[in-house]
């Protein structure tokens, strides 16, 4: 009797356990994640948001007038130092220094010239010289012949002087020339060009348009400027780690240090009225390669 009750209840167990693995057979298994627990670390974290600026950047500007004849990079190029990037007008200079030229060699005939005509004054000075011991030419006829030798001279010495300036003007306009070519100051990524060809460009400090040709950046010197809470500032140090993700990808982590905290603190707004929080900057050089691609800003 219990024998045949226990195999009834086994094939019970059995039909039952069928049917539950029908219902559930058609779900996927749930999968779970789990860690062996252990003792770490617990770490504050000091949240902020920045932008990415370069610390290394050339500004070129133009030192001559002209209109844009040539732009040979892009925004994005790398460039390497004295590389041609832009080409100015050069018809205006090229004719002063043609003209210059021309002048140097008039100079230089010039002083042949008077270098012949001193040579010619000093024979005769030398044969007056002679007649006068003769008694053949009188004192003041001599003294005639030594005077255009005199004149001879400083005429010699003023063309030399003239080929001088000469010389100096034409250097001065050549340099004006090259200064036409426009050659990137340091190596790195064109991040703005101002101008595009047929566009004139024009020597200012002022900000007018025109003054500005195009920003070169070295990538080098990227960083990331972050505005800090001031209530915060103290527990930042210098030569802390810090994590920085772009807002144009977020899933990307840039690891760095903080290299510069402001010593004043910056405060948002433009009246003196409006109370708002201050806050500081922190400077984050990259610890890893390749550099970040991110534009700055």
């Amino acid at each position: 009797m219990n024998r045949r009750l226990l195999t009834g209840g086994v094939v019970a167990m059995v039909l039952a356990g069928s049917m539950v693995a029908a219902l559930w057979g058609g779900r996927k298994p749930v999968e779970v994640q789990y860690e062996i627990a252990e003792n770490r670390t617990l770490r504050a974290s000091v949240l902020g948001s920045g932008t990415f600026d370069f610390r290394d950047t050339a500004a070129l500007s133009p030192e001559v007038i002209g209109l844009v004849r040539r732009v040979l990079v892009k925004e994005g190029d790398h460039v390497q130092s004295g590389q041609l990037v832009m080409v100015l007008d050069q018809e205006t200079q090229k004719a002063e220094v043609q003209q210059r030229e021309s002048m140097v060699r008039q100079q230089a005939l010039d002083i042949e010239q008077q270098a012949e005509l001193l040579d010619i004054r000093q024979t005769q000075e030398r044969r007056s010289t002679e007649l006068v011991a003769k008694r053949l030419v009188d004192q003041a006829s001599h003294d005639q012949v030594r005077h255009e030798v005199a004149l001879a001279r400083l005429r010699l010495k003023a063309s030399r002087e003239q080929l001088t300036q000469s010389m100096a003007a034409l250097v001065q306009v050549r340099e004006s020339l090259a200064k036409t070519l426009i050659r990137a100051p340091i190596s790195g990524v064109v991040t703005s060009i101002a101008l595009k060809v047929g566009e004139t460009a024009v020597p200012s400090s002022t900000g007018i348009a025109g003054s500005s040709l195009m920003t070169i950046a070295d990538i080098g010197t990227m960083a990331a400027t972050i505005k800090v809470d001031e209530m915060d500032v103290s527990r930042i140090k210098q030569g802390q780690q810090a994590q920085v993700f772009a807002g144009s990808d977020s899933s990307r982590m840039l690891s760095g240090r903080v290299q510069e905290i402001a010593l004043a603190p910056t405060r948002a707004g433009v009246t003196a009225a409006a109370h708002t929080s201050a806050a500081t900057r922190s400077r984050l050089p990259w610890m890893g390669t390749p550099m970040p691609t991110f534009a700055p800003g």
